[in-house]
This record gives C-alpha cells, sequence and structure tokens, in this order.
C-alpha cells in the first residue's frame, strides 16, 4: 500500500476531521499526486477556521501506510436516471469497494470517514456521497476527467450533512450563490476557486460524527 507523504496530522488543531482514504489499485501509480493535492488543499481551506484534517490509516496509527488500496478498478459511479426520470447518479462500485476496505479498517468509536478515489464514467459529477447505505456515509472521488483539488473537501462535508444551498446567500434563492463556497456546485473552471463555509456549514461541521479532539 502507499504512503502519503505528508503528515498524518497538521498543525496544534483541537479539533480534527478523520479521514481514511482509499485508491483503486490501478490508479496506485498514476493518481498518487492528485490524492495528496487534495489533503493538502483541505488542510490549507480548514486552517482559517482552526480546524485540521488527520489522516487515519486503515489499520490504525501504527500502520505505516496512510492509503489503503482496493480492487474494484471499474467506475465508482455513473449518471443515472432517477425514478422519476431526472438526471441522477448511482454508485454499485462504490458499494463494492466499501465493502472490500470495510475487511482492512481497524474499528474505533468515532470512525473516520471514507474517502475512495477511482475510476468513474460520469459526464455532470467530479464526486459521489453515498448515504442510507446501511454504511455511515462515505465518498468517492473521480480520477477520470476533469479533477478538483477541492472535490474530497465539499464530498466530506457532504459526509456531514452539508447542502448544496448553504452555499447561498439566501438558502431559498440559489441563484444568491457564493461560488467561493466549498459547497457550491460550480465549473470546472471555478472548482479550485471555492475556498470558504459560511457559517452554518462550520457548524455541521463540528458537530460531525467524524470530528475528533485530537491532542
Amino acid at each position: 500500500m502507499p504512503q502519503l507523504g505528508l503528515p498524518r496530522i497538521v498543525g496544534t488543531y483541537t479539533n480534527q476531521l478523520t479521514v481514511r482514504l482509499f485508491i483503486a489499485s490501478g490508479n496506485v501509480n498514476s493518481d498518487l499526486q492528485f490524492v495528496k493535492a487534495s489533503v493538502s488543499r483541505a488542510r490549507e481551506i480548514l486552517a482559517p477556521y482552526n480546524i485540521g484534517l488527520a489522516v487515519i490509516p486503515a489499520g490504525g496509527m501504527s500502520d505505516k501506510e496512510d492509503i489503503g488500496v482496493f480492487s474494484h478498478n471499474g467506475p465508482l459511479f455513473v449518471d443515472a436516471a432517477d425514478a422519476y426520470g431526472r438526471d441522477g447518479t448511482s454508485a454499485p462500485g462504490a458499494m463494492t469497494a466499501r465493502t472490500e476496505v470495510g475487511r482492512l479498517i481497524s474499528q474505533v468509536p468515532r470512525p473516520p470517514v471514507i474517502v475512495l478515489f477511482g475510476n468513474s464514467t460520469s459526464t455532470r459529477a467530479r464526486g459521489y456521497t453515498v448515504e442510507n447505505s446501511g454504511y455511515d456515509s462515505f465518498c468517492a472521488i473521480s480520477l477520470a476527467g476533469s479533477q478538483s483539488k477541492v472535490t474530497m473537501l465539499h464530498e466530506i462535508g457532504h459526509c456531514a450533512n452539508l447542502q448544496h444551498y448553504m452555499a447561498c446567500r439566501d438558502i431559498t434563492d440559489r441563484t444568491t450563490q457564493d461560488d467561493r463556497d466549498v459547497m457550491a456546485e460550480v465549473t470546472d473552471a471555478k472548482a479550485d476557486l471555492r475556498d470558504k463555509f459560511s457559517g452554518m456549514e462550520l457548524g455541521l461541521l463540528r458537530g460531525a460524527s467524524f470530528m475528533s479532539q485530537l491532542d
């Protein structure tokens, strides 16, 4: 399994969002740099709010490998219509990978959020959060097509119940969206420019089940 090449815990923040990172075996050699950049960017955005991002290895802090590997190399999520024919996303591949990595994880009282990096055929989404699956919410990040270093933090936000409408100055009016909000839905050209959270969003992040008090 690969090492991230970054400190597992950065700064002296008491509040740390905890994550466990996994990558598809076929992407280990080509995409580790993007995983590293995603972690670094998330830490830069969270730092002004005195929140850290702690990377917890699959086997616990005594494990020397920072990133786990899963064997599913098919798409983690795909474009699919919902029951009403509306544009949506389906993630059977993410469920397959999540089941696989579950066998690698050491159990802890406040489980870190699981982040899966792998392939996707979606043309609409850079990432996808799986909820109500029998697992705690977890997210999948596409390593195909357009990439954004902010996608991981955006999806981690969804795991803490942050929603797209929270990026709006008036949450009843989507035209008031602040494109620099991490939870904003933006074009590829603006995706890496997102760099802040609203007060409502910060409250949910600080109350997330995967927020830990680390000294």
